[in-house]
């Protein structure tokens, strides 16, 4: 539940730098998924953009079977969830009302106000959803 960083001037020496982020207990991660999994959210294979608009860092993690978005005023943390939608369940929630299997996010070099979040969706792992976040979820504009 929780994501260390690290960093390395030469790829072979690493520094701990701490937590940058660790996965709170909200509501929605008590509830079953869809597909009536009860789980409790964790957080992993976290992605880190930079948000020139806001300043900010924004975490994208598989929060299985969710996803978790998170900021910070630095790019190793601390990061807390965004209230994406004001309903206090934090940046957690199903994507398009889908269940996350592996994911990734990509900002286009060209046009930095441009990102993207791709999924596979699972339970039928074949499935790969690439989106534009604010076209699938308006409210995430002033996350991107």
């Amino acid at each position: 539940r929780k994501i260390n960083v690290y960093s390395s001037d030469d790829l072979y020496n690493w520094k701990h730098r701490g937590v940058a982020f660790s996965m709170p207990d909200v509501p929605i991660c008590t509830a079953p998924a869809p597909s009536g999994e009860a789980m409790p959210c964790y957080a992993d294979r976290c992605h880190v953009l930079y948000n020139a608009a806001t300043r900010q860092y924004v975490m994208w993690c598989k929060a299985k079977p969710f996803v978790a978005v998170a900021t910070s005023a630095s790019a190793v943390g601390p990061f807390t969830l965004a209230d994406i939608d004001g309903t206090g369940s934090g940046g957690v929630f199903l994507p398009a009302g889908h269940e996350v299997g592996d994911c990734t996010v990509y900002q286009d070099p060209l046009n930095l106000r441009v990102a993207y979040f791709a999924l596979s969706i699972h339970p039928s792992s074949c499935a790969l959803l690439p989106c534009h976040p604010t076209a699938v979820f308006p409210s995430l504009k002033s996350y991107m």
